[in-house]
């Protein structure tokens, strides 16, 4: 698009230089201006537009348009503008960017905003919920997204030999998986609809299935996926017929894993869903994360230090020499974070740990160790208040005291 200086070297018609409409150009009509007539017979001596002019000779868009134009370099000569920068100027970037968006448009994630919702709720390993977000996104290396990416590869299926590759047809098309996932009597599997994306397939499915039924779906998809590697590397088709059996093998032991783990929390602690997150301290304190190991003869300690927008601003990780009890380390832990909010002038601060002993020796003042009886000085040594509260794999504010 032509932005427009002085308008000696621009057409009125024919040329780009209008911000309006797909081609930015105005065809010629009959009015008072010359098929060949510039731009600058548009301007008066003051380089300012001749409104009643273009009003007299363009509709009431297009003299709009022209008066939005910038004023300012109206002494200088016309010249070639990039849109697709703020500057104006070209840029390789720019243009592979428009290119790519032309040639492969997103997909409409408001459409299928349950589908990515459903998926990291899935009560299922972290790297499979990875390789199931990875499958809706096309971004899994199968032939044909490799053949997308100018590699020279065959985008057939190297297991049936029949159809090209593609994410559908890998993990539920596939003529050898026929069998498979009729024996996991999973609606939907016997649709054999190739022209359907992964994307809305998965969204359809996950309409008709239980929450076990979606997660299992994406443990047996996940192996059959591993599956297909190995016979990729190996040259080997391995056998499906005890896959469904570890599958739910697997997800029998997950879930009684969890429930196990809600029983003793409600048992012994109950909290609810608002307790399970992270919590921000006020606007006038820091908060203090801290926490300690002692693992093949080696202690260690950290602490994160965050503000009330859940900012991270300072990260300590220590390496303590020899060996001491984890209640002294828990509480070296501690010390370290709220001497780390000193240097930082901040004496208002909020600790959480997920030592329960060290909280509670605190707490009633029975500090019987050494770092322990430090924490109980602190408050002397220049904190307006320390707020200790005890955690437990995220289960926040369970104690709380000032210490």
């Amino acid at each position: 698009m032509l932005r427009i200086g002085n308008g000696q070297n621009t057409r009125v018609f024919n040329e780009p230089w209008i911000p309006d409409g797909d081609s930015f150009t105005l065809l010629p009509r009959l009015c008072n201006l010359d098929d060949n007539a510039n731009v600058s017979c548009l301007l008066d001596e003051t380089r300012r537009w001749r409104a009643d002019l273009i009003r007299q000779s363009f509709t009431e868009d297009e003299a709009k348009a022209i008066f939005s134009l910038p004023h300012r370099g109206r002494n200088q000569d016309d010249r070639w503008m990039w849109l697709l920068t703020p500057n104006g100027c070209f840029t390789v970037k720019s243009a592979y960017h428009a290119l790519h968006s032309k040639n492969h448009p997103p997909p409409n994630v408001n459409a299928h905003g349950k589908v990515w919702k459903s998926i990291w709720k899935l009560n299922i390993p972290p790297s499979t919920k990875v390789f199931l977000w990875r499958t809706v996104k096309t971004t899994l290396p199968t032939c044909t997204t490799l053949a997308k990416r100018a590699l020279d590869v065959d985008k057939k299926c190297f297991i049936c030999n029949i159809e090209e590759e593609s994410c559908m047809h890998t993990l539920v098309g596939c003529e050898s998986l026929n069998k498979f996932w009729q024996l996991t009597n999973l609606m939907g599997m016997n649709l054999g609809q190739e022209e359907l994306s992964f994307l809305d397939w998965l969204d359809d499915a996950f309409t008709k299935w239980s929450p076990k039924e979606a997660e299992t779906f994406a443990l047996a998809a996940h192996r059959v996926w591993f599956r297909r590697n190995q016979a990729r590397i190996d040259g080997k088709v391995e056998t499906l017929d005890h896959v469904w059996d570890g599958v739910l093998n697997m997800w029998q032991s997950m879930n009684t894993k969890a429930l196990n783990n809600s029983s003793d929390h409600s048992s012994s602690d109950p909290v609810s869903d608002s307790q399970v997150r992270w919590q921000p301290p006020d606007w006038r304190n820091l908060k203090i994360n801290v926490d300690a190991s002692r693992r093949d003869g080696e202690c260690r300690l950290g602490c994160v230090i965050r503000n009330y927008i859940g900012r991270c601003l300072v990260v300590l990780i220590k390496r303590v020499e020899g060996m001491a009890p984890i209640d002294h380390l828990e509480a070296l832990a501690i010390l370290e974070g709220m001497k780390l909010s000193q240097t930082m002038t901040c004496t208002s601060v909020i600790v959480e740990s997920d030592a329960r002993r060290v909280i509670n020796l605190v707490k009633t003042g029975n500090t019987d160790a050494t770092y322990l009886g430090l924490l109980r000085a602190a408050n002397k040594s220049g904190f307006d208040g320390v707020l200790v509260f005890w955690d437990e794999w995220l289960v926040y504010f369970q104690h709380s005291l000032v210490a």
